[in-house]
């Protein structure tokens, strides 16, 4: 018998990820598909947990990956909201000048004390085009 090593995701691990809420690109045959949304330009928003030594240390990371065929300033709005829909903190992040095709990383500390049971939702997006 052979043993498989899958990587153990915690259920706080996936309470603090942010679900974009996006359309996938596959539709029904005959059916009209929806453009693609600026918005899905925000690949990944997540909590990370750098909390050490008695430490809390909780951040927000971000990739974004530039879909459009012009530099673009992205900007946006977010919450971080408990199990009971609590509003525990909230912020604005930017992203400029992304070119055509470039992934961007980013990250911004919060002021969290624990990324157990957090979901993140964002509250306003906006890509415009960098000059």
């Amino acid at each position: 018998m052979g043993t498989s090593s899958r990587r153990a995701v915690s259920q706080e691990a996936v309470g603090a990820r942010l679900s974009l809420g996006l359309r996938g690109s596959c539709g029904r045959r005959g059916e009209k598909q929806e453009p693609r949304s600026e918005r899905a330009d925000l690949v990944s928003f997540q909590l990370d947990d750098r909390s050490q030594a008695g430490l809390t240390d909780i951040w927000v990371v971000w990739t974004i990956k530039n879909s459009s065929s012009e530099r673009s300033d992205y900007s946006w709005d977010w919450e971080a909201v408990d199990a009971k829909r609590t509003r525990l903190t909230n912020g604005s992040e930017l992203e400029t000048a992304v070119q055509p095709g470039q992934t961007a990383r980013g990250e911004s500390p919060t002021t969290l004390r624990s990324a157990t049971g957090i979901k993140l939702n964002i509250t306003g997006f906006n890509r415009t085009a960098s000059y």
